[in-house]
Order: structure tokens, then sequence, then C-alpha cells
């Protein structure tokens, strides 16, 4: 570990989406990430770096050559640097990961993951206001210096871009194509269920995609995501003409420093109520609901074995469970498990064994993947991937894919699912498509959702 890790105190100056305008906008590659909302931690980071090209097939390896090139010591007083290797991992992994055709580019082609090499970044505690830059080297001197003080310069003179507004309600109905008409999903229902009974899984987590036509700037959507939609996990990607925008409620994976492991999976979902009483029985609803807990406990079982495969099992824990979280559009039920690295396996090890996320599969793993990539009439994609950093210390911050709209050519799509059990009806598991779609759709000025 030849690296070293340089942080600057800067103070009260513009904040993230001044600064992005100034440092960042016409850049063909983006990475914003965030944690808001109410239970985030209200930090926002803009990395600078080059994209690494990954090729189908190689990820995993190019990754952790590139990763392993950027560990450093990184002293304890120090927060987790934002710095490493930033970006999403799409679902076409699995066909690594699980050996199943996932409908992934051919061998030797250009992936659908994207991955940025971050040397060097700006946070902000949003709290307060107060900024930092970081970056890879030993001092601030020469090149790296320059870039610091011509960076302080711009985040004191940039200006804060006018409010934005939601576009005109139903403005884009017309614009709006599901990939599976509400018909055909309720029998793709039907299909999933009579795997269930054939004792084939217990749970297949069924998605379908929406696409928009619009002329949306990715930034401006990005912005009303985050004010509209916050998450713990926001983030605005942008690479090779793909903008990935991010409001994702849950953790896939976070591995420390010290190898402890935990994944949040979330199963169970319910809208919010129109009113404080409404909003309190929906909460309610969820907790109590047997085919919600059911469905949780699955995948809870489905991590706890997935962490098996690189944590002392005796590690293995489940601190919090069946835990209502609330969110600005939504109730989720959520589960938290826990382990330690054995000795002999890596942080990147763990992502590779819980990928993808079961609570996007369903359970077991494997065949749920091998059924759902046969009913599915589309490939994924990087929808119900992962997202996030693989940090210079050596830890690992990664959400599920979920929330995320992908904006190219003249196209914004976002990908819908919910877990199907042998309890489920289908006309709450079409609705509660639409109450995950809700939010974001409304950012495209989709006010009429087939889904409900």
């Amino acid at each position: 570990m030849t690296n070293g890790v340089l942080r600057h105190h800067v103070g009260r100056v513009a904040g993230p989406e001044a600064a992005f305008y100034a440092l960042a906008a016409d850049l063909p590659t983006v990475s914003w990430w965030e944690s808001l909302g109410e239970r985030g931690n209200h930090r926002s980071f803009l990395g600078f770096g080059e994209p690494i090209g990954l090729i189908s097939g190689r990820e995993w390896d190019t990754i952790a050559s590139r990763w392993s090139g950027l560990l450093c010591s990184v002293p304890d007083e120090l927060e987790t640097p934002p710095l490493g290797l930033v970006g999403w991992l799409a679902y076409d992994l699995s066909a690594d990961t699980l050996g199943v055709d996932v409908g992934q580019p051919k061998y030797g082609e250009g992936s659908r993951s994207h991955v940025v090499e971050i040397t060097r970044a700006v946070e902000w505690d949003l709290a307060t206001g107060e900024a930092w830059l970081w970056a890879v080297g030993q001092s601030w001197t020469g090149e790296l210096q320059q870039w610091r003080d011509n960076t302080i310069d711009m985040l004191l003179s940039a200006l804060e871009p006018p409010p934005i507004s939601l576009p005109e309600p139903g403005v884009n109905n017309q614009a709006t194509r599901w990939r599976d008409t509400p018909e055909h999903y309720r029998g793709l229902i039907s299909q999933a269920r009579q795997h269930i009974r054939d004792g084939e899984v217990y749970q297949l987590c069924l998605t379908t995609t929406v696409t928009v036509d619009t002329d949306v700037v990715d930034h401006e959507l990005y912005r009303l995501l985050r004010i509209h939609n916050p998450a713990p996990h926001q983030a605005f990607f942008r690479a090779g003409g793909v903008s990935m925008l991010a409001s994702s409620p849950e953790t896939f994976l976070q591995v420390s420093p010290r190898g402890v492991v935990t994944t949040k999976p979330i199963k169970g979902t319910r809208k919010r109520g129109d009113t404080p009483e409404a909003d309190a029985a929906l909460a309610e609803e969820l907790s109590s609901s047997d085919k919600e807990q059911a469905e949780n406990l699955m995948i809870v079982d489905l991590m706890r074995n997935d962490l098996s495969r690189v944590c002392d099992e005796a590690s293995i824990a489940v601190p919090q469970l069946l835990e209502v979280e609330s969110y600005p559009s939504v109730h989720q039920l959520v589960s938290t498990v826990t382990g330690q690295l054995r000795v002999g396996s890596s942080a990147l090890d763990a992502v590779r064994a819980c990928f993808p996320g079961g609570s996007m599969t369903g359970a077991p793993k494997h065949r749920a993947v091998s059924i759902l990539a046969t009913m599915e009439s589309g490939s994924r994609g990087a929808y119900s991937g992962c997202f996030g950093l693989f940090s210079v210390d050596g830890s690992v911050s990664l959400a599920m894919t979920i929330r995320t709209v992908f904006v190219s050519a003249g196209k914004a799509s976002l990908g819908v699912g919910g877990g199907i059990t042998w309890s489920s009806v289908a006309d709450d598991e079409v609705a509660e498509v639409g109450h995950k779609a809700k939010a974001v759709l409304s950012c495209l000025g989709v006010s009429s959702i087939q889904y409900s």
C-alpha cells in the first residue's frame, strides 16, 4: 500500500447542486452519490476520476485488480474516504456468480456495468453546510495543490441554481409504455405461483419495466428525485451516454474495513396513507401481515446462507427482524443480517457471494433466477443489480438498484417488481408495482399508472 489519503476542510461553501453545475454538469462522466431523507446520514459526495473499461465476463477480475491498486492505510480518525471505485454493477453479473444466462452481453463485449476510479472528491455535510476535499496522494503539492485551490475558488463563487418544479401532472401519460400489461403481469403471477406449487421455489421476485419517451435533462430529473423522493442511497451516475438516477431505500451490502458484513433486505411494501391515521393503519397492516413476514423471512434465510459462504457461521446474526421503515412514498418491511468475514475471505468475495441480492431474486436463489430468466419478457440489465463505493480503506457500501431511472437517447426507463409467494393475491401484487413506481414517475410528469 503506497497510496496516501488527503482531506482538506473547506468550511461553508456552495452546496452540492451549485457545485455540480460549476464543476461537473458538462462532463461525460458524473459520479454524485448521497444519503438523504429521514433515514439518510445527510452526506453528499461529488467524485472525479476516469472510467474503467469493463468487458463482459471479466468485470470481477478487473474490479479486484483496480481496487487492490488503490487500497491504502487510512488513519482511524478519518471517516471512510469517498475515494476508490464508484458506479453500478448490472444484474447481468449473475451469469458469473450463479452460472445462469440472464441475457447478458456476449463474453468480451462491452459490459452493462460501469465503474469509475475516483481519486478526488468533494464531500458535504448537508446538515451543517460544511465541505471537505479528498484526494489520493501524499501531500497537497504540485498538481494536487492546484486542483485543491481551483476547486475551492469554484465552490466559493458557485451560484445556487434556480428552484425546480415537478412537470405538469399527466404531461407524459401518453408517452408511457409498460413492458407488460397488467393483464400479462397477472398471468406471470399465476405462472410464478405454479412454480411455487410444484415445489421448485418458495418465492419469485417478478419484475417489469416502464419506459417514458421524454427529452428530460438527466441532472434536472435527479434534482427532482432528491427533493421529492429522497432516500438513504441516492446517486446520479453518467457514463457512455447513459445516466443512472437512483433513489434506493435498500442496502445491499456493507463491509467495514475490519470485515463486518451487513445486509438489509427489504421485502414487504405498503403505500403511504393520505392522513396520519390511515398512514399508521397501513404501517400496522404491513407489520402484522403473515404473507409479508413470510416473504421477508425467506430472504433473511437466503442472505444468511449467502453470508455463510464467506463469514464465520457463528458470527452470523439477525439484529433486526421485520422492522417497518417509512419513506416518502411507501412503508417497507426490513431486516438486518450481519456476519464477520472469515480469514481468507475478502470484501469482494462477500459481494460475489451475495450477488445478486436475494430480495430481487426469490428463494432458492439459483433456481429463482433461472426461472425468472425464462418468464420475464426482457433482460434486467443494470436494474436490480447494485451501486455504490469500493473505498480505498477496504470497505464496501452498496445499495440495491431499485427505484432507479436510466436515461438515454430520449427515453427514461424504470424497473419495478415484487415478491410472489403462494399466498400472493394478483390484484395486490399489481397495485404494489404501481405504488413503487408512483413517486419516480411523478417526477417524469406521469400521473396515470396502469398498475393500480
